[in-house]
């Protein structure tokens, strides 16, 4: 069961990293997946003070669509807000 885990998180990263070779540098998806795959996850914060993503829900519903598992989780920050950290399952 543990190598079968271990299979399909190698895959997610290996795919995400396929697309990330055929996205423009210029579009907004490639500096949003980059960071996801280096960094582990990304927020409407980091991604908007980063890279001026402004829609990063879209961002990732069209990485979705390019065969990207992208899953989003939703977080209380410190002073209880509410957003949501996306991820590649690993």
């Amino acid at each position: 069961m543990e190598a079968t885990v271990e299979n399909a998180n190698l895959y997610n990263i290996r795919r995400a990293a396929q697309v990330l070779e055929t996205i423009p540098k210029t579009n907004q998806m490639h500096p949003v997946l980059n960071h996801i795959i280096m960094k582990g996850s990304i927020s409407q914060l980091e991604a908007d003070e980063m890279y001026r993503v402004k829609r990063l829900t879209s961002r990732v519903h069209e990485l979705k669509k390019l065969g990207v598992n992208i899953v989003g989780e939703m977080r209380k920050d410190n002073t209880g807000k509410r957003y949501v950290r996306y991820y590649i399952p690993r």
